[in-house]
């Protein structure tokens, strides 16, 4: 008798234990999707022209003259010569259909808006390089 009850006792400690996991779990996960919305909302969008055609820089997007769309909004000084956008494509959208725009379709010339996090990390390289994380849109005006 005495084993059934440790049996049922360490059972019910094993269910309370695995369900208190789930439940922090769970937390967790909404924090970090909450904290990444969050993130997201902090946001500048800017205007900027395309200085080498997609193709040519590998996985990202050479931009010159990024000016912020708001003018209360002021350029941070990493953006203040060209600036190398680090971009998988994902966010890489035409203005008019909203619809994915190729790398290679992205030609010299054509003025793009960026929406940047507040923010931007950089690279210290000439030109600097924002990595993906803090790109989160680009949008082809042409």
């Amino acid at each position: 008798m005495k084993k059934i009850k440790i049996a049922v006792f360490l059972t019910v400690a094993i269910l309370a234990l695995t369900g208190c996991k789930q439940a922090t779990n769970e937390s967790e996960s909404k924090k970090k999707e909450s904290s990444t919305t969050e993130t997201k909302k902090e946001s500048i969008v800017y205007t900027a022209v395309v200085k080498e055609d997609g193709a040519a820089e590998k996985g990202g997007i050479l931009v010159k003259d990024i000016t912020p769309v708001d003018s209360k909004n002021t350029t941070p000084p990493v953006l203040t010569n060209d600036v190398i956008l680090i971009t998988d494509g994902t966010n890489l959208l035409n203005a008019k259909t909203k619809e994915k725009v190729d790398m290679i379709d992205v030609k010299s010339g054509m003025t793009v808006k960026i929406t940047l996090a507040k923010e931007p990390v950089s690279t210290m390289s000439l030109p600097p390089q924002i990595p993906g994380k803090d790109v989160y849109k680009i949008v082809v005006v042409e």
